[in-house]
């Protein structure tokens, strides 16, 4: 029953986090690249004072 609501509050984020994230600094894209990161130029970071609590009262 959550899991559904969970996946839509993880897309919504990350619809804000695309629009307002800053790419990675090239010592970021290296580190992310070690790890195993295959497109590292794709990600984006927003910095929050804290998680956003999805709306639903679930």
């Amino acid at each position: 029953m959550l899991l559904p609501l969970a996946c839509a509050w993880a897309a919504e984020q990350e619809q804000a986090i695309l629009q307002s994230g800053v790419a990675l600094t090239e010592a970021q894209i290296a580190d992310a690249r070690r790890v195993g990161v295959i497109r590292p130029d794709r990600v984006r970071l927003l910095k929050v004072q804290e998680i956003p609590k999805p709306i639903h009262p679930a």
